[in-house]
């Protein structure tokens, strides 16, 4: 840290101040600061290779030798930055690895099954607290419950100001369909940029809903699911300008995918096809129509029986932030404290703010006890003198 701010992550302990002479935990601008690092350590190696987010790096290759290879670059980064990899965090040269909460191989993108396993065991909540953790914990894995927004609809209800906290028999058998959709290993495919994107909308008076996916040998494979709630402005639209804000909330939340290249976008809402080539629109449809026209697609009529999964993301959102709570609201001090039997010693790169020297004492029999924090930053739990 710069010297002139490690005042600024000054605490107290015992009868002591002191202050971080590295970066800690719990600082608002550290992960940010971390990531701008780790950014700057990624730049001029192989990004089709090697991904970092946070203090997590995965690299993937098409074989060992190529692996070998890509490991080789990533190791001598880490020493030219003067970074180290914890070992028994690392593994290497496997087929499938866990990565941020998913287990990725070959045949795509899973949940990892020792955070389903957490779902697995949720309990009925007994307040909107624990209503909005499990909508939190499932939304998550929102990306591989295709309808688990018309589904969770009645759970969504009870997060609302002023609901009445009731849970219904359908309410149970949701979140019991979550539990088993999610235990049985649902798959996602990885992008293909070789093949064309397909991007499947629908919209209700309450959402809008998407399937990011592409068509290869084995049929439609499924990307990604999405889904947004509408605001109460959005909700009064015309049928034809819910499914167009669809439509553009759909072709912009997938930009990362589609922007730069021809795609299709397919739609049970027969007028979007001709809206492209309407002149007389209102202000409204206008605006959009300019939003869309960066991107190269081609708009197709589905009928509504096949347009299933959109149109089950349409009916409620999924939550698109993660509600669950910290399970340690009050973490000891960056997690850095050392604590033995008769002292507490901090880490080098924790100093006293103000070095002195505070002596108290306590008689009690034939002995002393002296209390001291002393310029190395070791406070002695009870140091006790024989009185002569």
């Amino acid at each position: 840290m710069h010297e002139a701010d490690c005042e600024k992550t000054a605490f107290q302990f015992g009868r002591g101040k002191y202050e971080f002479t590295r970066m800690p935990f719990g600082l608002r601008n550290a992960p940010t600061t971390f990531q701008r690092l780790m950014d700057e350590f990624l730049e001029g190696l192989n990004e089709d290779a090697i991904q970092i987010y946070m203090d997590d790096i995965i690299v993937f290759s098409r074989s060992e030798q190529e692996h070998g290879r890509h490991l080789g670059q990533l190791l001598q980064r880490l020493k030219e930055f003067g970074l180290k990899a914890s070992c028994e965090k690392s593994s290497f040269f496997n087929e499938s690895v866990k990565f941020m909460g998913h287990v990725l191989s070959r045949e795509g993108i899973r949940p990892d099954p020792g955070k389903v396993e957490a779902i697995r065991e949720l309990q009925e909540p007994v307040d909107v607290k624990g209503v909005r953790s499990i909508m939190g914990l499932v939304g998550y894995y929102r990306r591989f419950l295709p309808s688990l927004a018309d589904r969770m609809e009645g759970w969504n209800s009870l997060t609302k100001k002023g609901a009445k906290f009731v849970i219904t028999e359908d309410m149970r058998k949701a979140l019991e369909w979550a539990k088993t959709r999610l235990c049985e290993d649902p798959v996602l495919r990885f992008p293909n940029f070789s093949l064309p994107f397909v991007i499947t909308t629908d919209a209700s008076q309450v959402a809008v809903g998407a399937v990011l996916s592409q068509v290869d040998s084995g049929g439609d494979r499924p990307v990604a699911y999405a889904s947004k709630k509408l605001t109460p402005a959005e909700s009064r639209y015309s049928a034809i300008e819910r499914e167009l804000l669809g439509v553009v909330w759909a072709v912009e939340h997938f930009r990362p995918y589609v922007w730069g290249r021809q795609f299709q976008i397919k739609t049970d809402h027969k007028p979007l096809v001709w809206v492209e080539g309407l002149k007389e629109t209102s202000a409204r449809i206008t605006r959009w129509k300019e939003r869309l026209a960066s991107y190269t697609f081609q708009i197709t009529h589905t009928k509504g029986r096949d347009n299933v999964v959109a149109d089950c993301l349409s009916r409620i959102p999924v939550p698109q932030e993660d509600l669950i709570p910290d399970p340690d609201p009050i973490p000891p001090v960056g997690g850095l404290l050392v604590r033995t039997v008769d002292t507490v010693t901090f880490p080098p790169f924790i100093r006293l703010h103000q070095p002195h020297t505070f002596i108290h004492y306590r008689t009690g029999g034939s002995d002393c006890c002296q209390e001291r924090i002393n310029s190395n930053g070791v406070l002695p739990v009870a140091e006790c003198t024989e009185l002569l």
